[in-house]
């Protein structure tokens, strides 16, 4: 039973690589729990191999979630910066400092 549990988790867990070897923790884990009988049938280790994968899944999904939103909020962070240096630019050349003015607040 032990022998067809592994060639089941082999199966299921294996990458579309097609090297032949076991790659990463997962298969790895799941590989010591058919040797140490943590399952008991075939359909219990189905049941653990999607949520396993499911749950890969849904975690890499919302990390591109979060990916995509810091990056996001960077560009806008960005643009906000280039209009607020644009604005005081265009400020400074639009009103010119008045000399007379200026001697006559310093005197």
């Amino acid at each position: 039973m032990a022998v067809l549990l592994l060639h089941i988790s082999a199966e299921l867990t294996s990458s579309s690589s097609g090297s032949g070897k076991r790659k990463g923790t997962t298969e790895t884990r799941l590989l010591k729990k058919v040797k140490g009988n943590v399952f008991m049938n075939k359909s219990v280790l189905m049941k653990n191999i999607h949520k396993t994968k499911a749950e890969k899944a849904r975690e890499k999904n919302l990390s591109d979630q979060f990916e995509a939103r810091r990056t996001k909020n960077k560009a806008c962070r960005e643009r906000k910066f280039a209009r607020r240096e644009e604005s005081l630019a265009q400020g400074l050349e639009e009103r010119p400092v008045q000399p007379a003015a200026v001697d006559a607040v310093t005197t």
